[in-house]
């Protein structure tokens, strides 16, 4: 009687468990702006824009701890405020670095660095799918 459940049970977990280790391990966005940083520019500032997306992390989890996530996901007028204002604030980084792509100028010393670590907390925050 409970063979057939159990058996249907663990095959289920097996198959739940072997889609979210492949989801686990496939690349996402961070791990794409972390390697666009790096091959663009050195090892040093690919670490950096990674700094930057494990702070995003760490805000995210923290935010979750706090409640805020639950906030956002029961009201569906704040987290399209968030996901507004994060899309008009990543539209005015790039914006900005075409423009100085454009004039040809290189920030460097801790501005960039600064910069950096910004845009990869920035895109953390406002590409995450988990509220």
């Amino acid at each position: 009687m409970y063979g057939a459940d159990v058996s249907s049970q663990v095959a289920a977990f097996a198959a739940f468990t072997v889609v979210a280790a492949l989801l686990t391990v496939t690349p996402g966005v961070d791990t794409l702006l972390v390697l666009r940083t790096t091959v663009s520019a050195d090892r040093r500032t690919g670490l950096v824009t990674a700094a930057g997306v494990l702070t995003g992390i760490l805000v995210w989890a923290s935010a979750a701890g706090l409640g805020v996530a639950a906030l956002l996901a029961t009201s569906p007028t704040a987290y399209a405020v968030l996901k507004v204002v994060g899309a008009v604030y990543l539209a005015g980084l790039g914006g900005r670095l075409l423009w100085r792509a454009q004039r040809r100028r290189v920030q460097r010393g801790i501005d960039r660095v600064t910069g950096i670590v910004f845009l990869g907390f920035a895109a953390r925050l406002a590409l995450s799918q988990r509220p």
